[in-house]
């Protein structure tokens, strides 16, 4: 004899004992006495449908192993960000933003700010570049304006280097340190040769930027 534990094998059907051929009986004298004994059968059923996991389900070294394993990733990920919140800082700090004399002192100068307008508006450009600077490296105002284009200011930056490494030769100082670049490039070659070119006895300002080098 079958029972619809044969057919279905929800929680509701497996609990029901009542035949098949005895509900299909009912269902042609009354389709409503299917449906109550469907109803009763459910209201049955229902405590164990909604009852909450038991210790049999999930078994303690199983809860205790998943509580560590998550445990120890929310460790490790708040780690990684601190440590990567870390590198980030010391980078800005010491890095400079690049690896070559141009890109640090674009990043000490403007932050790699290529719209950056300073010293009331004399300096433009990442590299923060004077109207004279420009004009000694064979530049016009108009190149001077279009400083705020990043390109244009690696060009003239690069060269008023080059400018202050050849004045530098000059002076006798053939290999000259980028301190020693740095401290011509930002006080001005006249300022930084009545020093002796030492950039410890340069400005504060100067000399805190030079430790960014």
């Amino acid at each position: 004899m079958k029972t619809l534990a044969d057919y279905c094998h929800c929680r509701v059907c497996r609990r029901a004992t009542l035949p098949v051929g005895f509900l299909r009986l009912c269902l042609r004298l009354n389709p409503r006495f299917i449906f109550a004994v469907g109803i009763i059968a459910a209201c049955a059923a229902a405590p164990n449908l909604l009852a909450r996991p038991t210790a049999n389900q999930f078994p303690a070294p199983v809860l205790a192993d998943a509580t560590a394993e998550i445990s120890r990733r929310v460790s490790n990920r708040v780690a990684q960000s601190s440590n990567e919140t870390t590198v980030r800082r010391q980078n800005s700090r010491n890095d400079c933003g690049g690896k070559t004399l141009l890109d640090k002192i674009a990043f000490i100068e403007s932050s790699n700010r290529s719209a950056c307008i300073g010293d009331g508006g004399a300096a433009r450009g990442a590299h923060q570049l004077h109207l004279a600077a420009v004009l000694d490296c064979g530049g016009t105002r108009a190149d001077w304006i279009a400083l705020t284009n990043r390109a244009v200011s690696d060009k003239f930056a690069g060269a008023y280097i080059e400018l202050i490494k050849t004045k530098l030769a000059k002076a006798g100082i053939k290999q000259p340190s980028p301190a020693q670049i740095y401290q011509c490039y930002n006080q001005g070659f006249t300022a930084a040769k009545r020093t002796g070119f030492d950039p410890s006895k340069a400005p504060k300002t100067t000399r805190n930027a030079i430790a960014k080098l």
